[in-house]
């Protein structure tokens, strides 16, 4: 079932207790951009002890934030009691208070696309002009960006997001509020996690916006990574973007173990040029993103047909496929002497012989 149609269903039965609720932020967004939605949060006036009373399936979320997570007809819906924030910790996290009205509420969200609210006939509340932003395709803040930005740092990031997502751009009391660096302030974690959306968008502009302004100056190494993956337009695996570059990833990175696995070993076939070596030793299950980020450095077009044919030519593909009498050689040394055979039939300068390869090792009867 439609989630815009039950979270409509729940705004008309808060209203039949006689508590106001609305659908917020970014489901009157998308409705009104007639796009598809997908979280449906509602605000009201209710509190959450009176949620929990109409409500079967209530979970709170903490007391601080004033919010309930109700479960409803197979879908989990945010209800969230009207509120203002009076101080924020850590330019982060807002210390929040319950208010009366929807128009305190909507005063403390961050763009004035998200400061939409919906009624259950569908009808919008628009105190800031979103509605008009949305068709102009415009992220602008509510009241001054350099405040809004130094309450909640992220808040940055959240707009290069929804620039990038719906191709929107930023107008000009944000671009002119980042010569202050709030970024700074966010733990790197928060940042990774950003970047990460940022790029998976469909559009460039967040990129853009980042290289040209030096948005993630307080992050050295993730402005470098931006500026990189916007100038090669290349997105899908920023830091195998840098290590094939540059031949390192800085210790220590708040990335996961798998990321930085895929870009070393995506950056060991590239930057060896898919040799034979390589691809005997490399790990195949990231050949074709290899080959795509290979193909975009290089200016080339090599193939993935082409080089699947050079792997099944290789003259063996593991070990075991070495015509090699192992009991000739102490257990010691069979690991150093593998290795050393892998190489010499790989680049094809001894035959693939067992009576070959103890001559080539001087090994006597």
């Amino acid at each position: 079932m439609d989630k815009l149609k039950l979270g409509l269903e729940i705004l008309n039965t808060l209203n039949e207790y006689s508590f106001e609720a609305y659908i917020v932020g970014g489901a009157v967004r998308d409705y009104i951009r007639q796009s598809s939605i997908e979280d449906v949060d509602l605000t009201t006036n209710a509190m959450p002890e009176d949620i929990k009373k109409i409500f079967s399936d209530v979970t709170r979320e903490g007391e601080n934030y004033l919010s309930s997570r109700i479960h409803y007809k197979g879908y989990t819906f945010e209800i969230t009691t009207f509120r203002t924030d009076l101080s924020y910790i850590d330019h982060r996290h807002p210390q929040s208070i319950p208010v009366k009205t929807l128009e305190e509420d909507l005063s403390r969200r961050d763009f004035t696309m998200n400061a939409l609210a919906m009624n259950k006939d569908k009808e919008i509340v628009d105190l800031y002009h979103g509605v008009e932003d949305i068709n102009r395709k415009v992220i602008r803040a509510i009241g001054d960006p350099i405040v809004r930005f130094n309450e909640d740092a992220l808040r940055v990031l959240r707009a290069l997001d929804f620039a990038s997502r719906f191709n929107f751009q930023l107008d000009d009391e944000i671009l002119n509020s980042f010569a202050y660096d709030y970024v700074s302030f966010l733990k790197e974690e928060y940042v990774v996690s950003m970047i990460e959306k940022i790029t998976s968008n469909p559009y460039p502009i967040g990129l853009e916006y980042i290289a040209k302004y030096h948005v993630l100056r307080g992050f050295p190494f993730y402005q470098v990574v931006c500026e990189e993956a916007y100038q090669t337009k290349y997105t899908k695996h920023i830091f195998a973007l840098f290590f094939c570059k540059h031949n390192f990833l800085p210790t220590n990175l708040k990335i996961s173990n798998q990321e930085i696995k895929l870009a070393k070993d995506m950056a060991y076939l590239v930057r060896n040029d898919f040799s034979d070596i390589a691809l005997y030793y490399g790990n195949l299950c990231c050949l074709d993103e290899a080959i795509e980020l290979y193909n975009i450095l290089k200016g080339k077009k090599l193939l993935i047909a082409d080089i699947q044919n050079r792997i099944q030519d290789l003259p063996i593909h593991t070990c075991k496929d070495i015509h090699f009498d192992w009991n000739q050689i102490q257990a010691k040394e069979r690991g150093k002497i593998t290795k050393l055979l892998e190489q010499l039939i790989i680049d094809k300068k001894v035959e693939n012989k067992n009576e070959v390869l103890k001559k080539y090792l001087e090994i006597e009867e």
